[in-house]
């Protein structure tokens, strides 16, 4: 459910202005509601001044349309082995997987998987950056390729993936993403067999 914020209007409130609208013009405010399907057509939405002030829910996203339900999908099909292209998103412009189930050489070769529940605010699946169709880096927040900050060798060498970040994204609070922390054991026999 995506966050939704309105005024308290409570005048001993430290957080909230406050309103200036008329009080019986305050109280007649809703959220936005999502999107409804028409009952007429379902290729269409409802027109919004026939929800508006309604209940409704997410179900009816155009980025949930169409989504598998997880029992339904083949058993490991998001592993990161199983990447075979990479598309770009057409609303974000963010660079999103493609999973093949079957190998190239099998009749089923065309059958390919996407994460549905992917939304324009998740970050760049991991299978981008640990798959063997080597990409160039990209900031794992934004999908941008310049002015990528450099990651610490304490961080390089204490994770098995450090995940590239950018500096917008670092200044707007973002920090690497890790994955795989090593354990100080595993990195002390590592050396000594070397």
């Amino acid at each position: 459910m995506s966050n939704r914020i309105k005024k308290c209007n409570n005048s001993e409130c430290t957080i909230c202005l406050p309103v200036e609208l008329p009080i019986e013009v305050f109280d007649e405010l809703h959220f936005l509601p999502d999107p409804k399907p028409s009952i007429a057509d379902s290729n269409h939405y409802k027109d919004f001044s026939s929800i508006y002030g309604t209940q409704t829910s997410e179900n009816f996203h155009p980025s949930k349309a169409g989504q598998l339900e997880a029992d339904n999908l083949p058993q490991g099909i998001f592993n990161n082995n199983r990447v075979r292209e990479f598309v770009e998103c057409d609303f974000c412009g963010k660079i999103r997987c493609i999973y093949k189930w079957m190998p190239p050489s099998h009749e089923l070769k065309g059958i390919v998987f996407i994460h549905q529940s992917l939304s324009c605010d998740s970050p760049i699946e991991s299978g981008y950056y640990l798959n063997r169709l080597k990409k160039p880096p990209i900031c794992y927040y934004c999908d941008k390729n310049n002015s990528l900050v450099k990651a610490t060798d304490d961080l390089l060498h204490g994770y098995q993936s450090v995940y590239p970040l950018c500096s917008n994204c670092q200044l707007s609070g973002h920090s690497f993403h890790t994955w795989g922390k090593k354990k100080v054991g595993e990195l002390t026999r590592k050396r000594k067999k070397e």
